[in-house]
Formats: structure tokens, sequence, C-alpha cells
């Protein structure tokens, strides 16, 4: 009995691994659904042909490195902002926003902001003036009540 579950788990494993390289959009895209390894999504969402795949991958993600990473790296700005999207981490948050290469994926990640300390350091030293000007519009001070 016990090598007949093994059978149907090894199917399953290598049916989704065999779905994820599918030359198929729709196979890959049911397998990055079921995926839950978070090198492999990091990978599908860098490097699979198609945007929806690779949108997909960014959406099952919860590596906040590996989201960053992408936000920052990938040529496609909806899949940029799908990451930026999914980050929490205010420090990552704040790199994306004076780094990212596309406006609304910078703009995306300053709206997430929250911490006035990463406000502050934005304000000083954001490369993009607007950034900085919004940096400075958004900050309070601990304890501020206004």
């Amino acid at each position: 009995m016990h090598f007949v579950t093994l059978l149907l788990l090894a199917g399953t494993i290598f049916g989704c691994a065999a779905s994820i390289h599918s030359p198929d959009r729709t196979k890959r895209l049911k397998a990055v659904q079921s995926l839950t390894d978070q090198t492999a999504l990091a990978q599908i969402a860098l490097e699979d042909v198609d945007g929806r795949v690779r949108k997909a991958a960014v959406e099952q993600l919860t590596d906040q490195t590996a989201l960053d990473q992408i936000a920052l790296k990938t040529w496609d700005n909806k899949v940029s902002e799908a990451a930026t999207e999914q980050l929490t981490d205010q420090a990552m948050l704040a790199k994306v926003a004076m780094k990212a290469a596309d406006e609304g994926v910078r703009r995306e990640a300053f709206e997430r902001l929250t911490d006035p300390t990463v406000l502050a350091h934005i304000a000083l030293n954001s490369v993009a003036w607007p950034v900085r000007k919004k940096a400075v519009a958004a900050y309070r001070p601990p304890g501020y009540a206004g």
C-alpha cells in the first residue's frame, strides 16, 4: 500500500514539474498556482516567457528578499508592481521606492511606506526629486498629533 502512495505522490510531483516546463501557458499557470517552492517561484517570476505566468508566480511568493529582487530586476513593469504589492518589509519598500527603474513601481512602493524613519531617509537620500518631495510631505515625526 505504501508503494502505491509513493507512486501517486511521485506522479503528482513530477507532473507539476513537467507542467512548469510545458510550452502551454495554461498548464504552466496551473502548475504555478499549486507550487509552494519559493526558489522555484522566484525563478519562474524572473524567467518565464509569459507575463501572466511570471505575475502568477509573484502572487504565490512570500519570500520578501525574492520579491524585493523581482521588483528591482525584472523588465516587466506589471510583474515589478505585483512584487511591490506583496512586499511588507519597510526597508525593502524604501529601496524599491528609491531605485526601481519604473516610476509606477517606485510610486507603488512609496505609497506602502508607513515608517517615519524610512520616509525621513528617503527625503534626505533619494536621487529622484519627486520621490524626495513626496517623502517630505508624507513624513510625520513620531508623536506627531496634527
